[in-house]
């Protein structure tokens, strides 16, 4: 298993918080999907659309990027 940061935006109005959420997974596609599953986004691939955004209670978020955490 690796781990995975997933860094991404919420907006609200013209206000902007980045965001990461820590993903435990074997591959980043595997990340991607559980990440996507927490958000209730049906289709992963959605994420790495450049314009796609979410809703987030009254947030609008939108993936940022995927990085492996390297431990040391």
């Amino acid at each position: 298993m690796k781990d995975f940061e997933i860094q991404y935006n919420d907006r609200f109005y013209e206000e902007k918080i980045y965001q990461k959420e820590k993903i435990s997974a074997h591959s980043e596609k595997e990340a991607l999907v559980k990440f996507a599953n927490i958000f209730g986004i049906n289709d992963h691939q959605l994420l790495l659309k450049p314009l796609y955004m979410w809703e987030n209670g009254n947030w609008m978020s939108s993936f940022k990027c995927i990085n492996e955490i390297i431990k040391k």
